[in-house]
């Protein structure tokens, strides 16, 4: 097969008739997997389609090219629909059809929260799509502020445990990991006054803003030394408000 006529032929069949769209679908399995005539992204580029697009065009054949043309088969926008899920839940779906008497698309529509979770989770389960997803800096933003969030959660729980099984081990264990932040802060402090003595020139606007870091700072430090002195926690609110701006 020539790719130039394949991309051609590709065109000529986008957004027509069904049998149009299973011929796509094949066209499309054949170009990138059976002849490897150009990748996914090529594909999709020259075809003027989304990669995803293409990518579900090249799943309903490889998974359900066999049911064109059979009588009493699904149409082809459910079995589009069943292709941009997992196998496993792609089998789900056809059940709940079969069983309500729905079409695909609709029970796909209709899926819940925990339904489209597991319809991520199954789709970032797939390494180029995970990479394309993380490509968006939006997304990638989001993901990120996600999995620091579900790691703070998970840690909290950790020590939740830990503390319930083991008290007091537990609080010795807080009480090292408090110094050992405190002996790196300390660190990391002197490392950037050295470069900032003898790197950095510093004009009134960052001289202002270094400042202001710095009564931060010198409020936290005085808040720590007040709660080991004297056990206060007057300082609670204005520090649970600074942490949630952070998040």
């Amino acid at each position: 097969m020539n790719y130039r006529s394949a991309v051609a032929e590709g065109k000529r069949l986008l957004k027509r008739t069904e049998d149009d769209d299973w011929a796509l679908a094949r066209l499309s399995y054949r170009v990138v997997t059976e002849e490897k005539l150009a990748n996914l992204t090529q594909w999709a580029k020259d075809l003027g389609v989304s990669k995803s697009h293409a990518q579900n065009l090249r799943r309903v054949w490889e998974r359900y090219g066999e049911h064109h043309g059979v009588r009493g088969a699904r149409t082809f926008p459910e079995y589009y629909a069943l292709a941009q899920v997992s196998e496993e839940r792609a089998e789900r779906l056809q059940e709940v059809a079969d069983q309500t008497g729905l079409s695909i698309t609709t029970v796909h529509r209709s899926m819940g929260y925990g339904d489209r979770v597991e319809a991520a989770r199954a789709l970032l389960g797939d390494r180029r799509v995970a990479e394309d997803v993380l490509r968006d800096p939006k997304t990638r933003a989001t993901l990120t502020r996600a999995t620091r969030s579900v790691d703070e959660d998970l840690k909290e729980r950790a020590a939740e445990r830990g503390r319930e099984q083991n008290p007091k081990l537990a609080n010795q264990s807080v009480q090292y990991e408090v110094i050992g932040e405190l002996t790196s802060i300390r660190y990391r402090l002197n490392r950037m006054l050295e470069r900032m003595t003898h790197e950095l020139k510093v004009n009134k606007d960052v001289r202002e803003s270094v400042l202001e870091v710095l009564e931060e700072l010198e409020n936290s430090v005085s808040w720590i030394r007040s709660f080991l002195e004297s056990g206060d926690r007057s300082f609670e609110d204005a520090l649970e408000q600074i942490l949630s701006e952070g998040r």
